[in-house]
C-alpha cells in the first residue's frame, strides 16, 4: 500500500501486480527492476505517447546569469518546454537557454522575446544548434 500524488493513475504491471503511476499521462513513475518495469515502459510507449510529433528547439547561450531572464522565463505557457541551465565560465555567469514544442511559431515568438531582450540589454549570445 502507498499514498499517490493526486490525480495520478495507476499503471498495470502483468509481472507482479506492483503498479506504477502516472501524472498528467506525461510524467511516469516505475517501481523494481528494469526487467519488472519493461511492461510498463511497452505500455507507455504505445498508448501514452505519439508516434510522429516533430519537435521545435531554440537554443541560446547568454553571458548573464539567470536572473536577467527570469522575468521572461515567468511569461512562457505551459504549453513550452523551457530549460535554463545556470554555467560559470571563467568566475562569469553565463545562461544556456532552450525553448521546444510542437508548435514552431509559438517556439519562435517566445525565443525571439528572449533574443530582443538581450539585444536591447547588449548582453552577448550565441545561437546554439
Amino acid at each position: 500500500m502507498s499514498d499517490l500524488p493526486p490525480k495520478s493513475e495507476l499503471l498495470f504491471s502483468p509481472i507482479n501486480n506492483m503498479s506504477g503511476f502516472s501524472l498528467e499521462q506525461r510524467y511516469f513513475f516505475m517501481p523494481g527492476f528494469p526487467e519488472m518495469a519493461q511492461p510498463m515502459i511497452d505500455n507507455i510507449i504505445e498508448n501514452f505517447l505519439p508516434s510522429s510529433i516533430e519537435i521545435f528547439t531554440q537554443r541560446l547561450l547568454a553571458q548573464c546569469g539567470e536572473g536577467k531572464l527570469i522575468h521572461l522565463m515567468m511569461k512562457v505557457p505551459n504549453t513550452l518546454e523551457l530549460s535554463s541551465l545556470p554555467i560559470m565560465n571563467g568566475g562569469n555567469p553565463n545562461v544556456e537557454f532552450s525553448l521546444s514544442s510542437d508548435n514552431k511559431a509559438l517556439t519562435d515568438k517566445y525565443f525571439k522575446d528572449f533574443t530582443d531582450f538581450l539585444k536591447t540589454q547588449e548582453i552577448a549570445y550565441k545561437l546554439l544548434s
